[in-house]
């Protein structure tokens, strides 16, 4: 038998997953019976693990692939619709909503969709979906959210933790020691040669039973074999269980799911920490999707954190499993679980720094996009590119948060500066989303207000909405004659000509499409 070829974005999987037989084969059954399959469990149970296992095996079975769309770095629900349409291989250069692209890109294919990480766009995610199902009858989606969508064409699988052997078993078999199992193979990461003997089979079972078989807790808890032996890690753990586990806040209160176990060993790990690690972990919760040495020495060093000890604080939390490395082409990043995250932007918060990290962080990412955009032009257009590619998720992340504060002004600056990333790389729709905006928010400097136009315009052209391209190219011209900026002014004459030209040529013979608006025209 031929096998068909793998297509997709599904990424290579890094750790072995340990147990989940019966798990798999059942969630692999039900997407093959339901077009709408949610892995619903509390934080920290290995929902995505187990759903980009299934989609793995179930790739080849679908004609146009299995595609992985990442949901945790959305705030708004707005952006839902951008995410999935970057996520798939496809490109539109139309005004149509992007909701509709996206259905129709999905209407006559055959997809596996795995929308991670649903439970913070619960509603957004249903009417996305409901939508995508009713245009595509070849789409099958698999989610992850640790609550149900509460749809109609929805099957709810409920992961539950590891199964753990009774206290006094004397033996355990495959199936019923895969919590034992998880913590032996975790921590001969931490101890190469680390193994579970019958001496101390009875401290491993006590600690799994303690963590109630959550794989995140078990891995923290693996992750300090390394410092104590086996007894001590479990004596150590319980005497934290009486202070750490009856802790309650008020952040917790909208996930009520919030596992005593899990919250018990992510606060263990953070009290283990030295006081610069707990504070880099803190401030590194306002990164989206993953960052490199450079973003978090610049974003996070200050003050009794200085940049230079931000390399090995960051190799610190790696071995303390509360960051996760991730080799890259241009160069070693890092990224955070969901559950560490949102304990580390508690803790910020609680320091009363949340504000200040984000403004660093807006402006590491518009230094890094007006270098970009300096650098585009010359030999490293592609290095740009794939490093732009790799921060999405932080660009967006930092025009959402301008968006949000009400700083139209750099939010403009960031958006009309990110025209090569997002008019080259294919996404003129995203492109015109913030200048859209951030003029409603407040006044603006003419030069960025100009800048913003003449990247609005691109994507106009993109779009073949000459009406639109046409009327901003006369601001254009108005803004650039009595502007001094000379970074503005630095931008290539032809471009701006192009502008006016391309768009009066559009509208000669084009005419199909409509103008999209533009802020009542005030861009």
């Amino acid at each position: 038998m031929v096998r068909k070829r793998r297509v997709g974005n599904l990424p290579r999987e890094t750790k072995h997953l340990v147990g989940r037989h019966e798990e798999l084969a059942q969630v692999a059954r039900l997407c093959g019976r339901s077009r709408l399959v949610t892995v619903t469990g509390l934080g920290g149970v290995g929902k995505t693990r187990l759903a980009l296992r299934t989609a793995a095996g179930l790739q080849s079975h679908f004609a146009d692939g299995a595609w992985l769309v990442e949901l945790s770095s959305l705030n708004q629900g707005r952006g839902l619709p951008y995410a999935i349409g970057q996520a798939l291989p496809l490109t539109d250069e139309t005004t149509r909503p992007m909701s509709e692209v996206v259905a129709e890109y999905l209407a006559d294919r055959e997809i596996l969709l795995v929308m991670d990480t649903c439970e913070h766009l619960v509603e957004d995610c249903g009417m996305v979906i409901e939508v995508l199902l009713r245009a595509a009858p070849r789409l099958r989606i698999l989610a992850t959210s640790r609550r149900p969508l509460h749809l109609a064409a929805e099957e709810v699988f409920t992961l539950d933790p590891l199964p753990v052997p009774e206290a006094d078993a004397a033996g355990a078999g495959e199936t019923e020691a895969d919590a034992v199992l998880l913590l032996a193979e975790r921590a001969a990461e931490a101890v190469p040669g680390f193994t579970v003997t019958a001496a101390d089979r009875a401290e491993a079972v006590a600690l799994c039973r303690r963590l109630e078989g959550l794989p995140l807790a078990i891995e923290l808890a693996a992750a300090r074999l390394g410092e104590w032996p086996l007894a001590e890690l479990n004596r150590r753990l319980a005497d934290r269980f009486a202070v750490l586990g009856n802790t309650e806040d008020e952040d917790y209160e909208a996930d009520p799911h919030w596992h005593q176990a899990l919250r018990t060993a992510i606060g263990w790990s953070h009290e283990l920490c030295t006081p610069t690690e707990r504070l880099l972990w803190a401030r590194l919760s306002v990164f989206a999707g993953g960052f490199d040495t450079e973003a978090a020495s610049r974003v996070c060093a200050d003050g009794p954190l200085p940049g230079e000890e931000v390399p090995g604080l960051l190799q610190a939390l790696v071995e303390k499993s509360l960051l996760i490395w991730v080799p890259a082409v241009a160069g070693e990043r890092y990224r955070m679980l969901d559950t560490i995250r949102e304990f580390g932007a508690f803790w910020l918060r609680g320091l009363g720094e949340e504000e200040a990290v984000r403004r660093r962080h807006r402006d590491h990412y518009l230094a890094l996009a007006q270098a970009g955009d300096a650098a585009w032009r010359g030999p490293g257009q592609v290095a740009w590119r794939d490093r732009l590619a790799a921060e999405h998720a932080n660009l967006r992340t930092a025009l959402d948060f301008c968006l949000t504060d009400g700083d139209g002004h750099t939010a403009l600056k960031l958006g009309g500066t990110l025209w090569f990333d997002l008019f080259a790389r294919g996404f003129p729709k995203e492109g015109q989303h913030c200048p859209d905006r951030a003029p409603a928010l407040g006044t603006a400097c003419e030069s960025a207000r100009a800048q913003a136009v003449w990247a609005r315009g691109l994507t106009a052209l993109a779009q073949g909405d000459a009406e639109t391209a046409g009327r901003l190219a006369g601001i254009l011209r108005e803004a650039v004659a009595e502007d001094t900026d000379p970074a503005l002014r630095r931008r290539p004459s032809q471009g701006r000509q192009s502008l006016g030209r391309r768009s009066t040529d559009a509208g000669r013979g084009s005419g199909r499409r409509g103008a999209a608006p533009v802020a009542d025209g005030r861009v």
